[in-house]
């Protein structure tokens, strides 16, 4: 295989048999496109499409140690990241609290700007929440903490461990969980059956792990058995008893 000169760094790790077929399949993709370059900047989407025949693959890419000194740049792939616009509320720039859904993102933006939170409300828009982290890691100062607060659910659970695992990327503080917001739900919420499947036994040992003991076994507990909690119980009239402490309160109990 002939690798174009940008690529030297990627020929190296070729003849040191270093690369997974992953890594390989999307180097040697690469390594084709470059010859092809027309001096045009599109936005990353249309770029990843051209290149990888997956509009989204190249996002993943971004993410990682292929995308360091003297590697690959977006100015190389002749493109420039093309992030929708992050709904927040900004009240400060020391913590983000980012909330899955956006009615409760709205209620808590509210309420965080009259209890005086020094921070950023973000919407997450739920499996969206790693585009969004990445735009506001290009755009506001790195903040002190990242919380999070979603559903009690599968779905949420996932989102919950993708934010964490994006912000590690992005190299942005630990996302934990808000505590006291997910114990507020656990106690203002009423379960309900869910049509989705129920969690992989990683997706609840991650989230035990997550939220510590014993919140972990009380917010897996009823998604292991099928039931949901929304984080929309946690509403206007049961944030309006609650100050910040309520909200980011430590493990210790469920109290």
């Amino acid at each position: 295989m002939v690798w174009h000169a940008e690529l030297a760094w990627a020929a190296q790790l070729f003849d040191e048999n270093l690369l997974s077929p992953a890594e390989l399949s999307f180097l040697e993709a690469v390594n084709n496109w470059l010859p092809k370059r027309r001096a045009v900047r599109v936005p990353v989407r249309e770029r990843s499409l051209e290149v990888l025949g997956d509009e989204k693959e190249l996002e993943a890419w971004m993410l990682g140690s292929f995308f360091s000194p003297g590697r690959l740049t977006l100015e190389l792939l002749e493109t420039y990241a093309c992030w929708p616009p992050v709904e927040q509320t900004t009240l400060g720039d020391r913590s983000w609290l980012v909330i899955e859904n956006y009615t409760t993102y709205r209620s808590i933006s509210d309420r965080a700007e009259q209890l005086g939170f020094d921070g950023r409300v973000v919407w997450g828009s739920g499996n969206q929440v790693g585009t969004r982290l990445a735009a506001l890691s290009t755009m506001a100062p790195a903040p002190t903490a990242c919380w999070y607060f979603g559903d009690i659910d599968t779905g949420g659970l996932r989102v919950a461990k993708l934010a964490e695992s994006r912000a590690e990327v992005l190299a942005l503080p630990p996302v934990t969980p808000a505590r006291g917001l997910y114990r507020l739900l656990l106690h203002h919420g009423t379960p309900r059956s869910s049509n989705t499947a129920r969690p992989t036994a990683a997706l609840v040992a991650w989230a035990r792990a997550w939220f510590e003991e014993p919140l972990g076994e009380a917010v897996t507990c009823p998604v292991a058995d099928g039931r949901r909690l929304v984080q929309e119980h946690i509403g206007v009239e049961v944030l309006s008893g609650t100050t910040l402490a309520d909200w980011f309160d430590q493990p210790e109990s469920l109290a």
